[in-house]
């Protein structure tokens, strides 16, 4: 499953250089072998990780190395293809794994403003966006970086929806300055450019998820509709979540507690009704949905059909949105 190990590698990459003892751009097996056995494991795969004693005669790797016994060993075990929704979790898992090994050097720092579950989000957004690329210093050794643009577009997004003030000449000169951007010194430069006077650490958690839920969870759109009862015809409301494949509903815009899915397949189909109300035709059977006002209704419609034309897989519904509520 190419396509999983590509979707995941930055990650992998950034435990593969926290388990570097001298930078050297090898790391030992004995080391390996336990990441790749927790891999392994989430794919419902069991001893994959003794292969490495024979593969190549060396008590080291590299990272080409390792991620070639990886597809070979590990990914390649996979169907060529999974819905997405599968896929997405498998990404969500091994991320975790990959976190696990790192995350010390991201969360131990001074005077951070970032919780932890916001750092790892932010973690999750650099590999996805991030481009891993050679270090023309040290042989056999890679780099993760965000193109200047891509960081731009996280800081002002994150500023833009605490209500901060954005300085866009101050951000092009550090960028300037910088030129790409590595994880650690990303999370410093949101820290500082793009909370500015914020103090509610909720309101901030809030933020971050809602970017990471756009650009990782390929969460299309959410906000507040009511839903037409199963037993009784009564509407009630819930926050509801939409994603390729599914609209989830929750109790609460906390999303703690789901109560709910809706299947959303490529055949589905979205007609509007009297009263702002939306109706959604799967094939297992039709949902009466509420919403408050036209445009509301105008943007669902338009939100529930995007996801209907990707829930086959396909091209990123991310491309085409934004952090959203209704």
């Amino acid at each position: 499953m190419a396509v999983l190990l590509d979707n995941i590698t930055n990650c992998v990459w950034q435990a593969f250089d926290v388990l570097q003892q001298d930078k050297s751009g090898y790391v030992h097996k004995s080391k390996l072998k336990v990441l790749t056995a927790n891999v392994g494991t989430l794919l419902d795969l069991y001893g994959v990780e003794r292969g490495l004693e024979h593969f190549r005669s060396t008590p080291t790797l590299n990272f080409d190395q390792f991620k070639y016994y990886l597809q070979k060993e590990v990914f390649s075990s996979l169907p060529n293809k999974l819905p997405l929704p599968e896929l997405r979790n498998y990404e969500a898992r091994i991320a975790e794994v990959c976190w696990l090994v790192c995350r010390r050097k991201f969360v131990c720092r001074e005077n951070k403003i970032f919780s932890d579950e916001s750092v790892f989000q932010i973690f999750r957004i650099f590999c996805l966006l991030g481009e891993l690329i050679p270090d023309p210093h040290t042989e056999d050794t890679y780099q993760v970086l965000l193109h200047p643009s891509e960081a731009y577009n996280i800081a002002q997004t994150l500023a833009n929806s605490l209500g901060c003030p954005w300085d866009d000449e101050d951000f092009t000169n550090l960028s300037i300055s910088m030129g790409t951007f590595r994880l650690t010194p990303f999370i410093a430069v949101l820290e500082s450019r793009s909370l500015v006077g914020v103090k509610d650490g909720y309101a901030i958690s809030e933020a971050v998820t809602d970017i990471y839920q756009t650009l990782v969870e390929d969460v299309i759109k959410k906000g507040y509709l009511t839903k037409k009862g199963y037993i009784f015809p009564t509407m009630r409301e819930y926050w509801f979540v939409l994603r390729p494949s599914e609209l989830s509903y929750y109790k609460g815009r906390s999303e703690k507690e789901c109560c709910g899915s809706l299947p959303i397949e490529p055949g589905s189909r979205v007609e509007a009704k009297s009263g702002y109300r939306i109706v959604l035709h799967t094939s297992e059977r039709a949902f009466e949905l509420g919403t408050t006002d036209h445009m509301t209704r105008v943007q669902w419609i338009s939100a529930l059909q995007l996801a209907a034309d990707h829930s086959g897989g396909g091209d990123d519904p991310g491309e085409s949105a934004t952090p959203t509520g209704a």
